[in-house]
């Protein structure tokens, strides 16, 4: 690659990642003017934009019944295998990492307890946008494993949680 392409594609580079920062700075004011009204302000957190490098936190806690058999999960990337775990009742494990540039970002796992046997996608842009994003350094995406289903949220410890899948 000559000189000249790489230093035009730096350039280009640099351009975005100021016009990212701009479009940044235009919706936090946005956030600030609609603030008063709760609806609007509302309607604004959900169409928040993630940006290329934020970094996420992906926690499972095994929010199952006492007395009964681990939880057993195996989470995995394209590129990052996270291996076999057995969560005792309200174990936690997670691991940290930052959305790539191109949002594809996905991480999913499959969970088996007492003869059930569950995988989906525990984080990818669209989960991250929905139920993850909050206003801390890092953003969390709390799944808790309980025995009617698996549950989302984004705080430790979770003021809300959503349901999204069954056993």
């Amino acid at each position: 690659m000559s000189s000249t392409t790489t230093k035009s594609l730096f350039s280009l580079l640099v351009l975005w990642f100021y016009l990212c920062d701009l479009t940044k700075i235009a919706s936090s004011s946005n956030t600030k003017t609609v603030a008063k009204d709760h609806e609007l302000h509302i309607i604004n957190k959900f169409s928040s934009k993630i940006d290329p490098g934020e970094i996420f936190s992906v926690h499972v806690v095994n929010n199952l019944p006492s007395n009964t058999s681990p939880l057993s999960i195996h989470c995995s990337s394209k590129n990052d295998d996270l291996g076999n775990h057995a969560l005792y009742v309200n174990d936690d494990f997670h691991w940290h990492f930052g959305m790539n540039f191109w949002f594809t970002t996905l991480f999913f796992c499959r969970f088996q307890w007492e003869g059930k046997n569950v995988a989906f996608d525990v984080f990818n842009a669209r989960l991250a946008k929905s139920y993850c994003e909050s206003d801390q350094v890092e953003s969390i995406c709390l799944w808790s494993v309980k025995q009617d289903g698996f549950y989302i949220g984004n705080q430790i410890p979770p003021a809300r949680l959503t349901k999204l899948h069954d056993w």
